[in-house]
């Protein structure tokens, strides 16, 4: 079995504080992976601009570019926690940070708990800043509205820089290679319904069970399903030790309607994230019900309209709260354990392979239909005389045996079987059926006895289109992807076969993947098979096996 792929810098790893395992099959496993520590802890962590305008953040904000508090802001931060970062010579812990400037344009905006504010790019226009009564003021010099600090701080540390800045920009390359990592996690959670009856996910307004167990559970989902889902059932709720990270990987941009959650709340909060590495803008509507579980964004920009709670964090490129519910401090914290994809397994010497194995004139070896000298022809019919295969190799007058040593039968002499017109032993047989540029490659997966699934397919050098098949037992969903592109998705088929035009593959490697699931009932994990080839190009092809 092949070495592990990596799927992550070093750089990641160090950010995330996790780990990838080396072991078994042609893949990447993530083990203790926390992808939320470059966030430095704090409950909102936005790349870009900022706009609050209610309820509030019972945590902490960190804004890498500018607020904005609207005439109609009437805005909360820190009442119920302690913020968990602490600027260099503070005494009290900031649960408001905003580096770029903060624009007070009539709206109010109270920093509760005890905590600090560091406002480093100013008020927008001028501000000044007091200190009344265990009170410390901001107010925009011309205007209305304004911050207050309702604890003692000194009101020279609030504007201006701090001795130990946010990275942001450190921060979310780390955020994004870690999304983007997390959203190569395999399934191993299936959907029912209430009967246990696998998912149809056709239906609307969806009643969708899962079942947790121990450890990082992962449910990987398309837009079109999570936007049916209604509620999200947890049978038995998630147990003690169990964590779920659910994958939206094809959603860009687009308003979700959050379902409910029955089974868990604020206490499970914590162990659920729901990761969109791909989007781009995500609208949460007025009418979702609370979210449990951290919104994992760092792509987009996230507009919070709705009156229900985000119980969880919220890690995000830019950032609307203008709903009237409130978020919750629960970041996600377990580290993430799991199968990563299946992965083709580097060619052995890929640099500079200097000394083809075999063909010693490679002018034209595309086409090998008549090689000037076949290596081992196995069987040539009356190779009499192989020492000296100097001969033409279709003489056109077969010359006739001039004295049989021993001529039993003279008068009728077995009429030789042209000998000098051989069954083209310069393309034997063996080499026929798999000619190059159509390698064919098997790489099988499975656990229990009743399910498993097998790929077969192209993976040398592909010219008109590749093809692969997947077979198996138990089978219930196949989606197929080409350089982690869906092109086909099917249902409950034992067999079916895929075709790719060559033209549509990219120059280079490229990667087929089908992630198959398996029937409730056989209770097995789903699978994610991988063949790999490349577009055939000018010169010599040599196939290149994976599995």
């Amino acid at each position: 079995m092949e070495a592990r792929k990596t799927i992550a810098t070093a750089v990641t790893l160090l950010a995330a504080g996790g780990s990838l395992l080396a072991s078994g099959s042609a893949a990447a496993d993530i083990s203790d992976f926390k992808p939320l520590d470059p966030t430095l802890g704090f409950t909102v962590f936005v790349e870009g601009d900022a706009t609050l305008t209610k309820n509030e953040n019972e945590g902490s904000i960190a804004i890498g570019g500018d607020l904005t508090l609207p005439q109609s802001a009437q805005y909360n931060v820190g009442n119920n926690y302690a913020s968990r970062w602490t600027a260099t010579g503070d005494a009290k812990p900031t649960s408001l940070y905003v580096a770029g400037q903060t624009h007070i344009d009539g709206g109010s905006l109270k920093v509760l708990g005890g905590n600090y504010a560091h406002l480093l790019g100013g008020v927008a226009g001028g501000g000044t800043v007091t200190e009344n009564g265990g009170v410390t003021h901001v107010r925009p010099v011309s205007g209305s509205g304004g911050i207050d600090v309702n604890t003692n701080q000194p009101g020279a540390s609030i504007i201006g820089a701090v001795g130990n800045p946010v990275d942001f920009a450190g921060a979310f390359r780390a955020l994004r290679t870690n999304a983007d990592l997390i959203g190569q996690c395999q399934a191993n959670l299936e959907t029912t319904n209430a009967n246990g009856a696998p998912t149809n996910w056709s239906e609307d307004n969806l009643n969708v069970y899962i079942r947790a167990v121990a450890g990082t559970n992962v449910l990987n989902l398309t837009w079109d399903q999570l936007r049916r889902i209604q509620t999200l059932t947890f049978r038995e709720g998630l147990p003690s030790g169990a964590s779920l990270v659910i994958n939206v990987t094809d959603f860009v941009t687009g308003a979700w309607k959050a379902p409910n959650y029955s089974g868990v709340g604020f206490d499970q909060a914590k162990r659920i994230l729901i990761n969109f590495p791909r989007a781009t803008s995500l609208t949460v509507t007025p009418n979702s019900a609370s979210i449990e579980g951290t919104i994992f964004a760092p792509n987009a920009l996230v507009s919070i309209e709705s009156n229900s709670n985000v119980e969880g964090a919220v890690v995000v490129g830019r950032l609307g709260h203008t709903g009237g519910g409130e978020i919750h401090d629960a970041p996600f914290e377990p580290g993430i354990s799991c199968a990563g994809p299946e992965l083709p397994r580097e060619p052995e010497n890929p640099e500079n392979p200097e000394n083809p194995r075999n063909p010693e004139n490679p002018e034209n070896p595309r086409n090998p239909e008549t090689p000037e000298n076949p290596e081992n022809p196995e069987n040539p019919e009356n190779p009499e005389n192989p020492e000296n295969p100097e001969q033409p190799r279709t003489p056109e007058t077969p010359t006739t045996p001039e004295t049989p040593t021993t001529p039993e039968t003279p008068t009728t002499p077995l009429t030789p079987q042209t000998p000098a017109t051989p069954q083209t032993p310069t393309t034997p047989v063996a080499r026929r059926t798999t000619p190059r540029g159509a390698v064919r490659g098997t790489v099988r997966s499975g656990g229990r006895p009743a399910a498993a699934a097998r790929i077969t397919g192209t993976v040398g050098c592909v010219k008109t289109s590749a093809r692969a098949t997947v077979s198996g037992k138990q089978i219930r969903t196949i989606v197929f992807r080409v350089n982690g592109k869906v092109v086909k998705t099917i249902k409950a088929k034992q067999r079916v076969t895929l075709r790719v035009p060559a033209v549509s593959l990219r120059g280079g490697s490229n990667t087929l993947t089908a992630q198959v699931t398996f029937s409730s009932a056989s209770r097995a994990r789903a699978k994610t098979l991988s063949l790999s080839f490349s577009r055939c190009a000018a010169g010599a092809v040599k196939p290149q096996y994976t599995g």
